[in-house]
């Protein structure tokens, strides 16, 4: 639905709205400790037309809790001469506020639909707990998530 060219553009945290009728859950620890790790690798979306935020509520949330907890910007997080963090977003993007809750809810929908190769994925993970436990620190699994996985689907 984008009216013209979508690009990327800096937006003040503090200028970015939340979804009102965003109804996704999130765990805000864990995508903080993810920022932490990686960085902030993944823009927000914007409607324009609303102003409202359709595609990173829950990333735009965790990053309000690390400024707020006076902790460092991510990498791909600017700060503006006031101190306030400057977020990726992606502008172009224009839909009625019908539109922008269906797709909001599209959006999120998705990404739950795709699932998980379990066994692909149970093999990953293993193979970076062989490295070290330390190597799942931000990827959003831990040690007895991995093991709970391998005992279900099995050797």
């Amino acid at each position: 639905m984008p009216d013209k060219d979508l690009q990327i553009i800096y937006r003040r945290l503090d200028s970015i709205k939340i979804l009102p009728q965003n109804a996704k859950d999130h765990d805000i620890g864990a995508i903080s400790l993810s920022f932490s790790k990686w960085g902030f690798v993944d823009p927000v979306g914007i409607n324009e037309t609303t102003g409202h935020d359709i595609d990173g509520n829950g990333r735009v949330e965790a990053l309000a809790a690390m400024m707020r907890d006076k902790m460092p910007p991510p990498r791909g997080i600017k700060v503006d001469n006031d101190g306030m963090w400057l977020v990726p977003t992606v502008a172009g993007i224009s839909m009625s506020e019908a539109d922008e809750r269906r797709v909001a809810l599209a959006l999120n929908r998705m990404s739950e639909l795709g699932g998980w190769h379990e066994d692909i994925l149970a093999k990953e993970l293993a193979e970076l707990i062989k490295q070290g436990e330390h190597m799942l620190e931000g990827v959003g699994w831990d040690a007895a998530d991995v093991e709970e996985m391998l005992a279900r689907i099995g050797p």
